[in-house]
């Protein structure tokens, strides 16, 4: 939604899983902090201040995130988070209030999933393949999710599956999906692979990675500085080419139709026919960053959820020492934003830009834009697919 505002907390880095597509590096998930209440609730009074002054904004949502949000006491639940919905009430605009979690341990998450209107848990076909075993326990981390899963949708709990894009899912997605599908799951977001963190590490040669690295900040920051920068996978054994992507993506939707049923939605291909009919921009493809705050344990603020899992990340400033407005209304930020806007001139000219504003300036950067055939980062041919057979 255009008019959405996304706040996304961190009450810890902390994970129990190493997964090799994380947007979070590593050492950023071996953080021991933990968020405290009073930090907590202090940038709950300072985001509800910041949704109700922007007139602009007519719906929040706000995600509770990490690392795994789980491992932290479950009394920090039970004590906050009445106390964010009581501020953001009080701002008289409509929120929804997530939990992402790994779904690894679900025993202290049933005394507070109440408490939120989505409880969502990501899983891919390869999610789980290089996790070790649980402790004390003969059977897998994989095992012991689907286990879970089972339980979870058994009692009658509703929960929301969230993918990546991976190689090895898109080679499975039907199985995977049927599967979910059968064991109760009605909701799924698809989203697209963003390459940072392990993932980028994982897909480039040494010598690209270590270039990326170097010049990451400048890409951010100087709206000019993106331009000149190409990369190339070394490999799709994680990440699929664009192709892929949008195959998989056409694909689905089929499947979706053929399920028929009026419960089941797949995130975003619902909201993409509805956009594509109003002639309206979606961020599921395009860029949220400038319309969102996502604050780290230690209080770091930056506008892109991927930022949030980086050592060296673009920090406006700091949520728990300096004032928020300023924050909001730093120069660092609005470097950030217009260098995330400013798109080539091949996505200028397409019929689609009004819908996905150029996409991420990150998958941005491994379009071969000198090829006029090669799929585009946000994924054309999948639009014209959806404006071909389903526009009214």
């Amino acid at each position: 939604m255009s008019n959405s505002k996304l706040y996304h907390i961190y009450p810890t880095m902390k994970c129990n899983l190493s997964c090799q597509h994380c947007f979070l590096h590593q050492e950023v998930r071996d953080q021991k902090e933990r968020m405290t209440q009073e930090e907590f609730r202090s940038l709950v009074d300072n985001m509800a201040n910041d949704f109700a002054l922007d007139p602009s904004a007519k719906f929040a949502e706000v995600t509770i995130i990490g690392g795994e949000p789980t491992l932290m006491p479950p009394s920090f639940y039970t004590k906050n988070i009445p106390y964010l919905r009581k501020k953001f009430d009080e701002t008289n605009k409509p929120i929804s209030l997530t939990i992402v979690t790994n779904f690894t341990t679900t025993n202290a998450l049933k005394r507070y999933a109440h408490l939120f209107d989505i409880v969502s848990t990501s899983y891919e076909w390869d999610r789980f393949d290089s996790q070790k075993l649980i402790l004390g326990s003969n059977s897998s981390k994989k095992e012991n999710w689907w286990k879970n899963l089972k339980e979870w949708t058994g009692e009658g709990r509703k929960v929301a599956i969230s993918l990546a894009t991976t190689t090895e899912t898109i080679e499975n997605w039907e199985e995977m999906f049927e599967l979910l599908y059968s064991n109760g799951v009605r909701f799924f977001q698809v989203n697209l692979m963003h390459p940072d963190g392990e993932l980028m590490k994982g897909i480039l040669s040494d010598e690209d990675y270590e270039d990326f690295c170097s010049k990451r900040l400048s890409i951010l920051t100087d709206p000019m500085e993106k331009m000149n920068h190409h990369y190339k996978a070394k490999d799709n054994t994680l990440w699929p080419s664009f192709e892929k992507e949008a195959e998989f993506l056409i694909a689905l939707t089929l499947w979706l139709d053929k399920k028929d049923d009026k419960d089941l939605v797949i995130y975003p291909i619902n909201s993409h026919k509805e956009c594509l009919n109003g002639g309206t921009g979606n961020s599921d493809i395009a860029c949220p960053a400038s319309g969102a705050l996502c604050v780290t344990t230690t209080g770091e603020v930056s506008g892109c959820t991927i930022e949030s899992g980086k050592p060296n990340m673009i920090s406006y400033g700091n949520a728990f020492k300096d004032d928020f407005q300023e924050i909001v209304n730093s120069e660092l930020r609005m470097k950030h934003t217009m260098s995330l806007d400013l798109k080539p001139v091949e996505c200028l000219g397409c019929e689609y830009y009004f819908f996905c504003k150029g996409g991420c300036s990150f998958r941005e950067l491994f379009w071969d834009r000198s090829n006029p055939n090669a799929e585009c980062h946000g994924l054309k041919s999948y639009f014209e697919f959806i404006k071909n057979n389903y526009q009214n």
